[in-house]
């Protein structure tokens, strides 16, 4: 029962509410929920930020951009029907354990993938507003947009498609937006 009184029964893709009605009686209704489709890929995006300084008026910001393939979330949750789930994380003395979401042997590089990702900000050039590269054998793909004035810009991967056409879905967990401010002092992204 939620906050307002109604009945609900949470079905595999579909929701049955209940609402009373004026005589007394309940009245079911159907309300159709957004399965994930099975077979449909899954990519965890991860992505790293810097900036370069080419000559007076003429910068690039530098987006690197890591794309894994992954299980679908579903899949990844286990109830306790399942069993007991084991995780031991290794570190060095002093260094806290990050997992970036998932266990490293859950993540494949996604290969020869078109990365796209879009940009906005105070000097954005023309025709750099969207910037498309495709994985190499990393995963990695390199983005660079053209600016020629200091401030925060806006960077967002929007698509992710196989080299056959087949768009991946994003894992919650992907980092997909970012906003970078350029200064007088520049960095590339680490890995660039």
């Amino acid at each position: 029962m939620d906050d307002a009184g109604e009945t609900f029964l949470r079905l595999r893709h579909a929701q049955l509410t209940f609402n009373r009605t004026g005589s007394g009686g309940q009245t079911p209704t159907a309300q159709p929920t957004t399965p994930v489709p099975t077979g449909v890929p899954f990519a965890l995006v991860q992505e790293s930020v810097g900036c370069a300084h080419i000559g007076p008026g003429d910068s690039r910001i530098r987006k690197l951009i890591s794309v894994f393939s992954v299980p679908a979330p579903q899949s990844r949750q286990r109830g306790p029907a399942a069993g007991p789930s084991l995780l031991v994380l290794v570190t060095d003395d002093g260094v806290a354990p990050g997992t970036d979401s998932l266990p490293a042997l859950l993540k494949e590089p996604v290969v020869g993938a078109t990365v796209t990702t879009t940009a906005s900000g105070p000097g954005l050039l023309p025709g750099d507003e969207s910037e498309r590269a495709v994985t190499n054998a990393q995963g990695e793909a390199r983005a660079e947009f053209r600016i020629n004035k200091f401030g925060f810009y806006d960077l967002a991967v929007t698509e992710v498609a196989a080299a056959d056409g087949t768009r991946y879905q994003f894992d919650p967990a992907s980092n997909l937006s970012e906003t970078f401010e350029v200064t007088e002092t520049c960095n590339d992204p680490e890995g660039w």
